[in-house]
């Protein structure tokens, strides 16, 4: 009985032994090692040596990550038992494999890094939620073989340096926790037609993006060097930021049902884009800067703009909407209006040197037709440095006044440490003692340094000497073996206490 019970333990902890830890299979064979593993706690790795059809079917929960790098000769890749998986990971193949996991229906990571092509990735159609969805540096043109049809929910979404690829769709996807981040080469369409809410949603690159009903974002909306014509978002009421830069097809932006902005606004260079209308924005809470080729700007639902507003334009507009925003107090801190024909700057009323010239900004010829091309060059850049020195000014002053408190801090400590002395002890002359006079303390004595404005008192019996600053409370603790004994404190000593050394 007893060899059957240390048989069953011997075989239990191998099992054990074998189900768990990282792993890396350097042939298609050796998967055979994990058939008796339901679970396997743990990564399992490909070497670049496996070559052939792989099959996981025992296999239904991997904690870990699935890691194939570099495998190229791998044929075919099954699981057809695998529900859970930590992460599957796929990095440098340059040849695809089909590869099958119908009943996948849980996954952490999906991860492809320099993928050459796929001929076949099949996850589960109840695979509906994935935590981070990575594509980066593939040769693709289009995602639909990686089985993403039928998820509704990412964590964070990044498609980055995938220089073929043409369309991103994701058909059935409406929520993302955190970001998406989708960098391409000027000719990616993206197409996520039910998403409602995102984290920032950053796109850089792309050349169309339907986004029909997305309601929120918690984070910002940025679109750099894009080669869009036209951006709408028709259901959008809410964000952090807007960015729009360096978009120099965007002629056309519609945001009929954006409210509030709780963070800053910026449109920069996007040189086809003349009229801006934000008809529903109530409230941004920090700067807008606005700078580019306009004829229009109206924010006619606007009740609060916390930061400051600065507008240059080309073209000659009408900036008197913006000097009543300033004077109504619906801008909070100052106006910048820049144009072809007049720059205005206005403070808000209480602020001090309220600044209004309606003058004709001069041109290079000297008349007032319009500014030379160099000067709205110099208005563009003159606003956005001016910024950038408000912030470096700010830094420095913040710095200047941090080390003046630090000084001053140090000259007071210094001024209380002079006040404490004790007035009532006068200067002891210096006396150079004699050589005859020199005494060696006693064996038994302790000698203690003397440092500026300190005091010897001789301790009596068993007490030991301690050096006590002068002024304030000082205390005298006896010494009884190891024990000290705490006394009441000493009154102010007399010059008669005072001992010569």
């Amino acid at each position: 009985m007893f060899a059957k019970i240390l048989s069953f333990i011997l075989f239990f902890s191998f099992v054990s032994a074998a189900c768990s830890g990282n792993t890396t299979l350097y042939a298609a064979s050796e998967t055979s090692a994990l058939a008796t593993c339901t679970t396997y706690s743990g990564n399992v790795s490909f070497a670049t040596s496996v070559a052939g059809d792989v099959n996981l079917d025992n296999i239904e929960v991997i904690t870990g990550n699935l890691n194939i790098t570099g495998a190229s000769n791998i044929t075919s890749l099954t699981g057809n038992h695998l529900s859970s998986l930590g992460g599957f990971i796929l990095r440098n193949l340059s040849s695809s494999a089909p590869m099958e996991f119908v009943r996948l229906t849980n996954l952490t990571n999906l991860i492809f890094y320099g993928f050459q092509a796929l001929s076949g990735f099949s996850l589960s159609t109840d695979l509906t939620w994935i935590s981070d969805v990575v594509i980066e540096g593939s040769r693709l043109t289009d995602i639909d073989g990686l089985g993403l049809q039928n998820v509704n929910t990412i964590g964070s979404l990044s498609i980055l340096r995938n220089q073929y690829l043409e369309n991103v769709s994701l058909p059935n996807l409406r929520t993302t926790f955190s970001s998406i981040d989708i960098y391409g080469k000027g000719f990616l369409n993206l197409s996520l037609p039910l998403l409602s809410r995102a984290g920032p949603l950053d796109l850089r690159h792309i050349a169309y993006l339907y986004i029909p009903t997305l309601e929120a974002l918690d984070g910002g909306l940025s679109l750099y060097d894009t080669k869009l014509d036209t951006i709408s978002a028709p259901k959008l009421g809410s964000i952090d930021s807007l960015a729009l830069e360096n978009n120099t097809r965007l002629y056309n932006m519609s945001f009929p049902s954006l409210y509030g902005i709780y963070g800053y606004m910026i449109m920069f260079n996007n040189s086809d884009l003349s009229t801006i209308s934000l008809e529903a924005l109530e409230w941004i809470t920090y700067n807008t800067i606005l700078l580019g080729n306009f004829t229009s700007i109206s924010f006619p639902a606007m009740t609060e703009l916390e930061g400051a507003l600065d507008i240059s334009t080309s073209e000659d507009m009408d900036c008197s909407p913006f000097e009543h925003m300033v004077k109504s107090g619906i801008v909070k801190e100052r106006l910048q209006c820049n144009t072809s024909e007049k720059a205005i700057s206005v403070l808000p009323p209480g602020q001090t040197q309220t600044s209004i010239s309606n003058q004709s900004a001069p041109t290079s010829g000297g008349t007032s037709e319009g500014l030379s091309t160099g000067a709205k060059i110099g208005i563009g850049v003159g606003v956005a440095g001016g910024a950038i020195g408000a912030i470096a000014i700010s830094a420095s002053l913040l710095l200047i006044r941090r080390n003046r408190k630090k000084n001053q801090a140090v000259n007071e400590s210094t001024k209380d440490e002079k006040e404490q002395k004790d007035p009532r002890v006068p200067a002891q002359p210096v006396h150079e003692l004699e050589p005859e006079n020199i005494q060696e303390l006693e064996h038994n004595r302790i000698a203690n340094e003397m440092g500026a404005d300190r005091e010897v008192l001789e301790a009596q019996g068993s007490e030991a000497l301690y050096e006590l600053p002068v002024g304030g409370p000082r205390e005298r603790q006896e010494l009884e073996g190891d024990t000290p004994r705490l006394h009441s404190p000493v009154r102010e000593r007399d010059s008669t206490s005072q001992r010569d050394v």
